[in-house]
């Protein structure tokens, strides 16, 4: 279902006060669509009360689009409107630092398009996504790098691990 965005209200007491940077969420917007509906609740006045995606609605906006997906849940109590505000914002689970780079790899692979193509689906810059497919192929070789703790990490004993491939560079 689709309603227009104008018709949506956030609240004031959303638990979520830093969006973070919208623009990889924006990119994909523009490159795949919308994949996952927001959720809101409808109110007395034919209005609807934003429950979860927040980040999702505003990267909508900001692309000026008309309307978006919404799932309805109607009759919510507060409670359970703040329960499912705060399952989507703390079971939601990160990949790995390693799973990100392998997946950044495959996606690469898979899309057979110059590495600034590939950044720029990605919405990050082409040097990430070249250190990130490098960094991949260096796990592969040498699974004792998986140890690290972060990707970005850059002073601990891992990293010059990490730095001693040659095919590697920081």
């Amino acid at each position: 279902m689709f309603v227009n965005i104008e018709n949506i209200v956030v609240p004031d007491s959303r638990q979520r006060k830093d969006l973070g940077d919208l623009e990889g969420l924006k990119n994909s917007f523009q490159e795949i669509g919308q994949l996952v509906p927001i959720i809101v609740d409808s109110t007395e006045d034919g209005k609807y009360l934003l429950i979860a995606g927040e980040r999702r609605l505003t990267a909508a906006k900001q692309l000026k689009w008309p309307e978006i997906e919404i799932k309805l849940r109607t009759e919510l109590s507060e409670r359970e409107r703040a329960y499912i505000e705060l399952e989507e914002n703390i079971r939601r689970k990160q990949l790995a630092w390693t799973e990100e780079v392998r997946a950044v790899r495959m996606f690469a692979a898979i899309a057979k398009e110059p590495l600034a193509s590939v950044a720029k689906s990605l919405g990050i810059n082409p040097d990430q996504v070249s250190k990130m497919i490098t960094t991949a192929d260096a796990i592969d070789a040498d699974p004792k790098l998986e140890a690290c703790p972060n990707f970005s990490a850059r002073s601990d004993e891992h990293t010059s691990e990490l730095q001693s491939h040659s095919f590697i560079s920081y």
